[in-house]
């Protein structure tokens, strides 16, 4: 928040060149935050006047830059001559936001949705509940055998190991999950996929 002394004396941040004398030297206080808003407080001993309405010394009131303000009924504030403090940053802000908003809607507009890997291996992943169970094994296509369902079936020992041991892990869990009433159903199921 940024706060300017209006008045008469070379001292002010916004001094009021008053031959008359009727405007104080330290006339007027306005404060301006950082989002614009802005309050004076009369500190004079002739009274500020807002749109014609006077203000009680020591009161803060909101004014805009519409406002008529009178010191002293002798001398109208000229709005011009009041700065704008966070101009500036609030330019560096709003051109940093859309700098954002452009670099997000670049970045989600050229990402494809979905990744097309090449194909140079196989994954399995089988589990129950997201807990610890999970297994995982991955093969490779020169791994991979391309015989008929029913030719795997009989010889079990060309399958792969890691394969074979999620089979059994799957089998067992299946097995002590029936067995605790968890999921009694699963297990035939389970066991004719395998």
């Amino acid at each position: 928040m940024k706060e300017y002394l209006i008045g008469r004396g070379l001292d002010a941040d916004i001094v009021i060149p008053d031959e008359t004398d009727q405007v104080s030297r330290h006339h007027c206080y306005l404060r301006i935050s950082f989002f614009g808003r802005m309050q004076l407080c009369d500190d004079s001993t002739n009274g500020t006047f807002i749109n014609g309405e006077t203000m009680e010394k020591g009161e803060w009131r909101n004014v805009s830059r519409k406002d008529k303000v009178s010191l002293a009924k002798v001398w109208e504030l000229d709005w011009d001559e009041v700065p704008h403090p966070y101009r500036k940053p609030h330019i560096l802000l709003a051109a940093l936001l859309i700098a954002a908003l452009i670099f997000g809607c670049f970045m989600a507009f050229s990402s494809p949705k979905t990744a097309v890997l090449p194909v140079d291996s196989i994954s399995v992943a089988v589990g129950f509940g997201g807990g610890d169970d999970a297994m995982t094994a991955t093969r490779t296509p020169e791994e991979a055998t391309t015989e008929p369902e029913s030719d795997a079936k009989e010889a079990p020992a060309k399958q792969d190991p890691a394969i074979n041991g999620i089979k059994d892990r799957l089998l067992k869990t299946t097995r002590t999950a029936a067995e605790n009433g968890d999921s009694a159903e699963a297990m035939p199921a389970v066991e004719t996929i395998l």
